[in-house]
């Protein structure tokens, strides 16, 4: 008398091998989560301190005879000098603030 065998369903080794698969798959996800708020954190450290110096350079502009000088905000440091001569006026500001960690700095300039 001759028996057959039917496999059914997944043995050991499949079912190794596809949570295998599977780890991997959330370990890259969980990674890709990671960057992406840490690449937010940074956009928005940017865009706020970009937001402070553009707003401190309008003002600077409307006054008549602006002077050099120094504002702290938070973790943002915002830093001017002023160059007159008899035609214009250049403010140049140096703006420092945290991001992820590190130091960033920038640097803008307008003329009047």
């Amino acid at each position: 008398m001759t028996h057959t065998f039917h496999r059914r369903g997944f043995g050991l080794i499949e079912l190794i091998v596809a949570l295998t698969i599977l780890a991997v798959g959330v370990l890259g996800m969980a990674a890709a989560a990671v960057y992406a708020q840490q690449s937010f954190a940074r956009a928005e450290a940017s865009e706020r301190a970009t937001r402070l110096a553009s707003s401190l350079l309008d003002s600077l502009v409307t006054v008549h005879t602006p002077a050099a000088g120094e504002r702290i905000i938070d973790d943002i440091v915002l830093r001017w000098t002023v160059l007159t001569d008899s035609t214009h006026t250049e403010i140049a500001m140096q703006l420092m603030y945290y991001d992820a960690g590190s130091i960033t700095r920038r640097s803008f300039t307008m003329s009047k």
